[in-house]
């Protein structure tokens, strides 16, 4: 995952401890999200899916009050790279505001992204540390994830404050836990509450025939993005 910014649209901050969300003195603040589905068998079929991430720390200066952020479905891949949280020092030439990777501009600055909305979760900025929420499955986001795995991709995805608030001018910045938080919480090490790092959470029905549980169904906790 990597924060995309368009008051610095050519940063990269592919390797930033945490990602921001909103918007900032009038800039727009997105993240961007891969996550591979390579450890689903084969000819599966995914019956539901979830994203659970972690409020790094609350933004005091933030609009008081809830809003909606909702999650969409990359129609680009893009290179995470590794800037840190100032933008600096990325060697990959990874995704920023104005291109998916080095050499590969986005259609449109802020990420090639469908409309549609897969989930969305409801935050106050000012309210979010330590606190876990779940972009729920829906038809949309089971969709999305089928047609990457049967394609053999990854899972790209843009998480972005609706379109409602961004970009009005208003200080609304959400703080969550990256793919490189260094540290885990006390828990059991399999439910996305153990974790500060997103969690992808596939439950799916292997291709009959190949496993006993195929009946039952199966889960998956998918939990860092390929580099």
């Amino acid at each position: 995952m990597a924060t995309i910014r368009s008051d610095f649209p050519s940063n990269n901050y592919g390797a930033g401890t945490y990602g921001l969300v909103g918007s900032l003195s009038g800039a727009n603040l997105r993240t961007v999200f891969g996550f591979s589905l390579a450890d689903i068998p084969a000819g599966s079929t995914i019956t539901s899916i979830s994203l659970t991430i972690r409020g790094e720390r609350n933004d005091t200066n933030s609009v008081d009050g809830a809003v909606d952020f909702n999650l969409h479905q990359l129609t680009r891949p893009f290179v995470e790279g590794t800037g840190n949280v100032n933008g600096s020092n990325d060697v990959d030439g990874g995704v920023r505001w104005n291109a998916a990777q080095s050499g590969t501009p986005w259609t449109a600055n802020g990420g090639d992204y469908n409309s549609l909305i897969l989930s969305t979760v409801s935050a106050d900025p000012g309210t979010v540390d330590e606190v876990l929420y779940t972009f729920s499955t829906s038809s949309a986001f089971v969709a999305a994830a089928q047609a990457a795995f049967e394609g053999g991709n990854t899972l790209d995805m843009l998480m972005k404050m609706s379109a409602t608030y961004e970009g009005d001018g208003s200080r609304r910045v959400f703080f969550f836990h990256s793919d490189d938080a260094t540290d885990t919480v006390p828990g059991d090490g399999i439910t996305p509450d153990s974790y500060y790092r997103p969690f992808l959470t596939v439950e799916y029905v292997p291709e009959p025939g190949v496993a006993i549980l195929g009946a039952l169904g199966g889960g998956l906790l998918l939990g860092r993005r390929r580099k």
